[in-house]
């Protein structure tokens, strides 16, 4: 039976691994309730999602202990655990390390845009590679910022707070869009329930643009989540 480990961290959360398996990561779990209060509390936590991927245990303590106060934190020690929880979880933010012992930063970053369910996660690399080459490579990759290590935990907050206020403000954009869609849909729908004669070819025309906006309203809405509190 693989040795199993904990790493605690602040806030009443754990991080479990396994030597065997390389310490892969799962996401924090919030400790148990001690009474009936704290029961009828929600399941989610409403603060933003950020996914830490790193190999090292002293970089995922000493970033849970900058960002946890204010955003929910997972982990993952390997890029290709890395890959199946930001599936799972839908992070608002990753930061990524590049060494890592199974598939690179680079690479797992290249996978993340190659996947519909995480192409718009926005990444963040952190690592101890410093050359300009490197950092020019993760950022034709994809990567919106790049933190060398060693880190100071005001530029790490920085860089976080302004990604999320990227993510924030795209996510309000969205949610205008899918009025707008909405309400033009809606205008084109009674325009053709009015009983009113078009001209020839028209009300065709019209038909099928309300479709159109129809099926992107429904594509985009079920994918425009709430928006992260700061």
């Amino acid at each position: 039976m693989p040795a199993l480990w904990l790493l605690c961290l602040p806030s009443e959360r754990w991080y479990a691994g396994n030597e065997q398996d390389g310490g892969s990561g799962t996401r924090l779990h919030e400790s148990t309730p001690t009474n009936q209060e704290n029961t009828d509390m929600p399941k989610h936590n409403p603060k933003p999602t950020i996914l830490i991927v790193d190999d090292e245990k002293a970089n995922l303590l000493a970033l849970n202990a900058i960002l946890s106060p204010d955003y929910a934190v997972a982990f993952a020690k390997s890029g290709g655990e890395a890959l199946r929880l930001a599936a799972e979880i839908k992070p608002d933010l990753i930061l990524l390390d590049i060494i890592m012992p199974d598939i690179s930063g680079f690479e797992t970053l290249e996978r993340l845009k190659e996947s519909a369910e995480t192409m718009f996660i926005p990444v963040i690399f952190i690592t101890g590679l410093d050359s300009e080459h490197d950092e020019e490579k993760g950022f034709t990759l994809g990567a919106v910022d790049y933190i060398k290590k060693p880190f100071k935990s005001i530029i790490v907050k920085a860089r976080v707070n302004t990604q999320m206020q990227i993510v924030r403000q795209m996510r309000s954009n969205t949610l205008i869009g899918a009025e707008f869609l909405r309400n033009a849909a809606q205008t084109m729908e009674s325009v053709l329930d009015s009983g009113e004669e078009p001209e020839e070819g028209w009300r065709n025309w019209v038909r099928d643009i309300a479709l159109l906006v129809r099926t992107g309203l429904e594509a985009l809405a079920p994918e425009t989540p709430d928006e992260p509190q700061a």
